[in-house]
């Protein structure tokens, strides 16, 4: 009996460090813009204006269809428009910076 609370105890023990979390990489962090990406989503945070914007990346297969349209984001300081493979286009208005961000999440 004891053997067996001694193995469940040890089972425990292991399957609690096994539920970490892994934080969200920073991609790019500037005065007006931050973009973080967490597995196959990506949020871009208008710091001026305020605004989160949520995009998520999922291969298709040709078999399924057509793609749903891509959705521009266009305000007054962030311009976010989603490129044709999984990437990202983003334009800050107030600066005049472009960063391109590929599928794999790593700035170009």
């Amino acid at each position: 009996m004891k053997k067996i609370l001694l193995i469940l105890a040890a089972c425990l023990l292991l399957l609690t460090g096994c539920t970490t979390t892994v934080p969200a990489r920073v991609l790019i962090d500037e005065p007006a813009l931050l973009v973080t990406a967490e597995g196959s989503q990506v949020d871009v945070y208008d710091r001026q204006r305020g605004g989160t914007y949520t995009f998520h990346s999922r291969l298709k297969k040709r078999t399924e269809g057509a793609v749903e349209p891509h959705r521009v984001i266009d305000t007054n300081t962030v311009q976010v428009t989603p490129l044709p493979h999984g990437g990202l286009e983003i334009v800050t208005l107030t600066d005049g910076e472009v960063y391109k961000i590929e599928r794999k999440w790593g700035v170009l």
